[in-house]
């Protein structure tokens, strides 16, 4: 006899909510953005490719990497307006540059978001 072990599919929201709010989840996310984001000599797409590749063991399509795209102008702009919301997500972090505290924070929830997507979620 084996055992295999699986996830139940579920109709609820409730899995959405705890793989978006979960603490142990956004650490994961922060720290992937983080060692990613001191990854010398990479532009800004490479470090996109290379995070979607890490998590979804997949190399993004050009319409992946245009909607990744957009999202990290959205919420570059977004967390520059709500800095209470940088210290949040930064909190615990010894980081002097203010520059560089933002950045994280807004790959650290680009990264999230990859983390939720359904490739991600549902393996086959």
């Amino acid at each position: 006899a084996e055992c295999i072990a699986r996830r139940e599919r579920t109709n609820t929201p409730l899995q959405a909510l705890l793989l978006l709010n979960e603490k142990e989840y956004m650490k994961a996310a922060r720290t992937l953005a983080f060692t990613t984001l001191l990854k010398t000599g990479l532009s800004p797409q490479e470090k996109l490719e290379l995070i979607y590749e890490t998590i979804t063991s997949k190399i993004p399509d050009r319409d992946e990497l245009e909607t990744l795209g957009d999202l990290m102008i959205d919420l570059a702009t977004y967390y520059d307006q709500h800095p209470n919301l940088v210290e949040l997500i930064c909190q615990g972090l010894d980081i002097k540059d203010p520059k560089f505290k933002l950045e994280l924070c807004y790959w650290t929830m680009a990264v999230s978001s990859i983390y939720n997507l359904d490739i991600v979620k549902t393996r086959e």
